[in-house]
């Protein structure tokens, strides 16, 4: 007959530090001499093989948190003479404050806008910028591209006249730029005409400027042939003169766009933190600090932890009233899914810059935000799903034996079992989580009953 031992396996925290714990399973043995079949003591207890699902993974204790804030700068010469009260969200294409009467609005792109664009300009400040008139719903996505054209001048003027303002290209700024090209734009053509004039006259053996008074040492006053190749080349400069005039016109009607007209951060909408200014003072320098709109769950791990966190894993949040909602990983560095950096909304401590050679702070976004409303700063549980089973047959840890030539079984009570006994039926071991253990066996089923001591 088989030798035996039995076995039992308890689930002990393990890796505890800070506020997460990884949870594992721990064998402990020890040897029994017993023929198969003969119950360890009377009165053991039974209990019925079960099939469902098992899951294992990590525990960790998270705060609740919008990320750290972040300060907002303006660039503008001007006074202020609008500005958000703090908790006000501001989504992209919505104004985040004015000056001198004039709005700067909030967009979402990669490429901070750094430098004033107008119309024929190019590159990937450009592209962010249509980007994100894109996404504020002002340009079609097909148009947005790397060159300010007349999409990006259409999108502008949506932009401004959505908000109640004129376009920059109606103040009365831009009026002055268009009607300086206008006037640069008439002299040219002038000149053009007056060019084309001398040409054709000369070609044609004459002038049609007035008669020479004999002082002038001109062609016409010494009988010598004018110039035909200076006079054409004069027609020639004249006429790119006036393509650029058109140009600079065209750009002058069109939309123009500057630092002071929009901010463009990588989150579709903010959340104002804090005004650290008042309406009258300078538009420039730190008008607020803003978060994400979104409350996520934030928890510090070890780097063993962080690296078996994945960004997308699922995870069960659990609030203070016991609540439980699901989530997933955001990120493991500390970064919130629409802006902001992890931990400083609490403590100033944590995510990314602020992570520690031993530690990390994992982020996880929760979809209900319904269900957080007023709980910035509550203490979470966040539960990591590492692996899990479906539709498997389940025991106790205790319920399992340790086979002398290697290998586990349980003691199945069958119909002629004498009470506190029964049959060893070998079995293969699967995932272990929560004190139970997923078996197969062929000689198994659910409902059958089990030995534990």
């Amino acid at each position: 007959m088989r030798r035996r031992s039995k076995v039992v396996m308890a689930a002990a925290a393990v890796a505890v530090l800070g506020s997460g714990a990884v949870f594992t399973a721990q064998q402990l043995t020890e040897p029994q001499n017993a023929e198969a079949g003969e119950a360890a003591e009377r009165g053991m207890r039974t209990t019925p093989v079960s099939r469902g699902s098992l899951a294992a993974g990590t525990v960790l204790s998270g705060t609740l948190s919008r990320g750290e804030p972040e300060p907002l700068n303006g660039v503008s010469e001007g006074i202020l003479t609008w500005i958000p009260s703090g908790g006000a969200t501001i989504r992209s294409g919505e104004r985040l404050f004015e000056s001198n009467g004039r709005p700067t609005f909030l967009l979402r792109g990669e490429v901070p806008l750094w430098r004033p664009l107008q119309y024929g300009d190019r590159g990937k400040d450009v592209q962010s910028l249509n980007s994100a008139l894109a996404a504020a719903g002002v340009l079609d996505e097909s148009r947005a591209d790397d060159v300010f054209g007349p999409g990006t001048s259409g999108a502008l003027a949506k932009l401004f006249e959505s908000a109640g303002y004129e376009p920059p290209s109606r103040t009365s700024e831009g009026k002055k730029r268009v009607e300086a090209a206008q006037e640069a734009y008439d002299t040219e053509v002038s000149a053009l005409e007056d060019a084309k004039k001398a040409l054709t006259a000369a070609q044609q053996g004459g002038s049609s400027s007035p008669e020479p008074t004999g002082e002038s040492d001109g062609a016409g006053a010494t009988g010598e042939a004018p110039d035909l190749a200076s006079l054409a080349a004069a027609v020639k400069d004249a006429q790119k003169n006036v393509s650029e005039a058109a140009r600079d016109f065209t750009v002058a009607r069109a939309e123009f766009v500057s630092p002071a007209d929009v901010v463009i951060v990588d989150s579709s909408q903010i959340r104002v933190a804090s005004v650290p200014v008042r309406v009258g003072e300078p538009a420039s320098g730190e008008v607020l600090r803003w978060t994400g709109a979104t409350i996520s769950a934030e928890a510090e791990v070890t780097r063993s932890q962080q690296a078996s966190l994945s960004v997308g894993d699922s995870v069960t949040v659990t609030l203070p009233d016991g609540q439980e909602l699901p989530g997933k990983i955001a990120s493991t560095d500390g970064s919130h899914p629409d802006g902001g950096s992890g931990d400083g909304a609490v403590d100033g401590a944590g995510g990314g810059e602020g992570e520690s050679a031993e530690s990390a702070t994992v982020v996880v976004e929760i979809e209900d935000q319904d269900e957080l409303s007023g709980s910035v700063g509550a203490a979470v549980r966040i539960e990591v799903t590492t692996d899990s089973v479906e539709d498997a047959l389940i025991v106790p840890v205790t319920a399992l034996v340790a086979l002398a030539e290697g290998g586990y079984a349980v003691e199945k009570v069958m119909p002629d079992s004498s009470p506190g006994s029964g049959t060893l039926v070998p079995v293969e071991v699967g995932l272990v989580a929560e004190a139970k253990v997923q078996v197969t066996s062929a000689q198994l089923d659910e409902g059958d009953k089990v030995l534990i001591p």
